[in-house]
């Protein structure tokens, strides 16, 4: 199973940026460079698709990471 989710995260814009930018760059692409040029307009077309489990396990590593943390 998955979710989508809406693109927020500053670390997933720029990686989404950064990979419509080489799509561009090596395909010579009209409508990547379209997004590019329009990309506050266009961010919002985008979805993060995540699986679950895989979501269930970040959710759990961060848990972790946060109790080490306070431990030391």
């Amino acid at each position: 199973m998955v979710e989508l989710e809406k693109v927020e995260a500053e670390q997933d814009i720029d990686e989404l940026h950064n990979l419509i930018e080489l799509h561009r760059d090596n395909t010579q692409s009209e409508v990547a460079g379209d997004a590019l040029n329009r990309w506050d307009e266009t961010l919002g077309q985008f979805v993060k698709v995540m699986p679950t489990d895989y979501k269930r396990g970040l959710i759990e590593r961060k848990k972790r990471e946060a109790e080490v943390a306070a431990t030391t």
